[in-house]
């Protein structure tokens, strides 16, 4: 506003105050008051105007900037988009869960499962075989602290063979009776209980079963037959009627006589 409108603006005023169209006739020190009252109040309401209508201005200009202005000035250093992000706590948790989450075990399929129940009774198979050349750890001519080395004898601290002994296995094993174990050529022979040869005749087998396994024929004395292995060692089998009553392998070479 400037000073012949802020001047015309008061005159009017004034000349409204006067008037006797009004009922009432205010002072001339009451009409002096309300004319600079009204003056005041008519500047503020143009300065804010004035105002009001440049923010508009600056914000029309401010927008423009922005529709034109590149998104990744030149030379400039680039703002990072604001991503939404887990918070540290359920991140934590989340890798907790999947670090502590338990392995799923693996089902062994049927093929799976019936192998390795064909490879346990093989290896039982295996733990209840006599010959032809020892039984486990055990082989024929093996000194009598080799055979105690095996840890295999019932009594760890028995005194050694004076000319031959027998020795009693661990308490576990119940496939052998006992081995005879010479001084001077060791492990002599091998009793068995409820150990086989590798080709299954045992105690109890028939007669006709071991002469058709060996292909042996009755010898002079038909309740013994004796079946080289062919690794410094026989079978000998001694038949009860027709059926095998005792198993045993020998050393070919050995001073304890028959088992």
């Amino acid at each position: 506003m400037n000073q012949q409108d802020d001047t015309d603006f008061t005159d009017g005023l004034r000349a409204s105050l006067s008037d006797d169209r009004f009922a009432l006739t205010p002072t001339a020190s009451a009409r002096e008051t309300i004319v600079a009252a009204a003056r005041t109040r008519r500047r503020r309401r143009e300065a804010a105007y004035v105002t009001g209508g440049s923010l508009a201005v600056a914000g029309v200009l401010l927008g423009g900037f922005l529709l034109v202005s590149p998104q990744h000035p030149e030379g400039g250093t680039t703002l990072a988009e604001d991503t939404p992000s887990m918070p540290r706590t359920a991140e934590a948790g989340a890798e907790a869960r999947m670090e502590s989450a338990p392995e799923p075990r693996a089902v062994p399929d049927k093929a799976t499962a019936q192998r390795e129940m064909l490879d346990a009774r093989d290896e039982a198979t295996v733990r209840l075989q006599v010959g032809p050349d020892g039984y486990r750890a055990l082989r024929l001519g093996m000194s009598y602290d080799e055979i105690r080395a095996t840890g295999m004898l019932a009594d760890q601290d028995g005194p050694p063979p004076n000319n031959c002994a027998r020795y009693r296995l661990s308490g576990a094993d119940v496939a052998v009776r006992h081995i005879l174990v010479s001084e001077n050529v060791g492990l002599a022979a091998v009793v068995a209980n409820k150990a086989r040869t590798p080709e299954g005749v045992t105690i109890g087998s028939t007669r006709a079963e071991l002469e058709r396994t060996y292909d042996a024929a009755e010898a002079d004395d038909p309740g013994k037959y004796l079946i080289p292995t062919g690794k410094g060692g026989y079978y000998l089998f001694r038949v009860d009627g027709e059926r095998v009553s005792e198993l045993a392998l020998v050393a070919n070479k050995h001073d304890c006589g028959l088992p």
